[in-house]
């Protein structure tokens, strides 16, 4: 088995290296002179979102469409974040569930469940509370979940929580098939009941939050909520490629979107992408309402990186390099992107980010190999009790 080596050398930072700067950096425009952001939160201490931080002084934040304290937002929420243009100052947060139910199945060797008939897909960045892993979970339980979708009607989960609402259930997704006559549509692979809803006058395509209860494959709405499409101060976006034709014909998260002969590429190219691919980009929205890219990330395996989760490390930190976002442990460097996602189990209120990190301390570490780096990356850490020696697990090829 090959073994990375590692360099003594200051290291070329993964998101602030040669090819367009910062992934994060806001581009001039937008309506009103604001910017948004769409990504899941990964860490606190103001709020860490797709490897920027957001101070969070007099934001206006809301779960499923009702006003809320900023407390209420949990580690792995996906949410949409409206800052000004050049500024770090969050005016507005939105959260919005993606499934809510009981668990029908779980299937632990392909580690995804099924709720409301969605499929939910788990990896090493999922946030659970207050289990730990779909290993604690049984069918029957009742979860919340927030997340990525990968198609209509499959998610890769980025939080699930448990709920003792033995009736919630909801969906969110794109209204298809729309029968007017009959007052019924298909979402997410349900059909969707909504003559109780005489508010609602649905039109193919709109994004919908809906809830209600289940007849078998049918939902019978009784709430639901208009999901605001990406408009021009679409700045940077989180998701995986919903459709794709070509580099410059495709959808992230249902968004369309194209790479130009400008765009910058992080840790794979062009001939990465396809349908299902997880990626962060930055970009401008054009006058024809597609996302025009000029930096491109890959959250997943591509040419030049292992999958997420192929690495895993229990390590005691001996020193940190606050600057360079540098970790050593028994000898072994690790770089810590500002994507990575940031922990507490024992404490999950409580802020945690890499400034909070102490030498000493234990971690459990899940992330891939920067194969043109051939350095170890962090994507999540997680705290542990106790102290011992560095291990490690690859489960990559030769």
């Amino acid at each position: 088995m090959k073994k990375p080596h590692f360099f003594s050398v200051m290291i070329l930072l993964l998101l602030n290296g040669c090819g367009g700067g910062d992934l994060t950096d806001i581009a001039e425009g937008g309506i009103g002179g604001t910017g948004i952001t769409n990504g899941s939160i990964s860490a606190f201490g103001s709020v860490y979102v797709n490897g920027r931080r957001y101070t969070t002084e007099d934001v206006s934040v809301f779960m499923n469409g009702k006003e809320v304290s900023l407390e209420q937002l949990r580690l792995g929420m996906m949410i949409s974040l409206t800052h000004p243009i050049n500024s770090d100052h969050a005016q507005r947060i939105e959260f919005t569930e993606s499934v809510s139910g009981s668990i029908t199945h779980i299937d632990l060797e392909q580690q995804h469940l099924t709720v409301a008939l969605q499929q939910v897909n788990i990896d090493e960045r999922t946030v659970f509370y207050p289990v730990e892993g779909l290993a604690g979970m049984a069918v029957g339980d009742v979860i919340r979940v927030s997340g990525l979708p990968i198609e209509d009607g499959i998610w890769l989960a980025t939080r699930i929580d448990n709920s003792s609402d033995q009736d919630l259930v909801s969906i969110q997704g794109r209204v298809q098939h729309l029968n007017t006559e009959t007052f019924e549509f298909h979402c997410g692979g349900l059909t969707v009941d909504y003559h109780l809803l005489n508010d609602l006058m649905p039109l193919k395509g709109q994004r919908l939050y809906l809830s209600g209860h289940l007849e078998k494959d049918r939902l019978i709405a009784s709430q639901w909520q208009f999901i605001e499409p990406m408009n021009a101060s679409l700045k940077n976006l989180r998701g995986h490629i919903t459709r794709f034709v070509s580099p410059y014909d495709f959808d992230i998260a249902f968004q369309a979107a194209s790479i130009t002969s400008n765009t910058s590429f992080e840790l794979g190219m062009s001939d990465d992408l396809y349908k299902g691919a997880e990626v962060i980009s930055r970009g401008q929205m054009d006058n024809a309402g597609v996302f025009q890219i000029s930096d491109l990330t890959f959250m997943g395996q591509s040419s030049q990186r292992t999958a997420s989760g192929q690495t895993r490390l229990n390590v005691t930190l001996d020193a940190i390099d606050i600057e360079q976002r540098q970790l050593w442990s028994a000898g072994q460097l690790i770089q810590v992107p500002t994507t990575a996602l940031f922990v507490d189990p024992h404490n999950p209120d409580a802020p945690f980010s890499f400034a909070q990190l102490r030498i000493g301390e234990s971690l459990k570490i899940y992330g891939f190999i920067d194969l043109q780096m051939d350095m170890w990356i962090a994507e999540r850490l997680q705290r542990t009790n106790g102290l011992g020696k560095i291990t490690s697990q690859y489960s990559g090829s030769d």
